[in-house]
């Protein structure tokens, strides 16, 4: 390594709140809170008799709500609600 490497820092300003999901473009970027996203997870699992794993669950959300949303954030959202 040479003396003038320096190691890049992240800013608050080029990374996204942890706890957001965004409804895509078509409605300008907007920010679902938490509390909603529970609400359409619950009414997902009540409508659907199958069973679904929370990657299943990601991709109904993205496709019915048009959220851009990480599983792994559906994943701690279902084990906060006991889904």
């Amino acid at each position: 390594m040479s003396a003038s490497w320096k190691q890049p820092t992240i800013t608050e300003k080029t990374k996204p709140p942890k706890n957001l999901a965004f409804i895509t473009e078509e409605d300008h970027g907007q920010p679902v809170s938490d509390e909603q996203i529970k609400e359409w997870l619950s009414e997902l699992i009540a409508d659907e008799e199958s069973a679904y794993g929370y990657r299943k669950l990601t991709v109904c959300l993205r496709r019915d709500h048009q959220l851009v949303i990480n599983k792994k954030k559906v994943y701690r959202l279902l084990i906060e609600e006991e889904l």
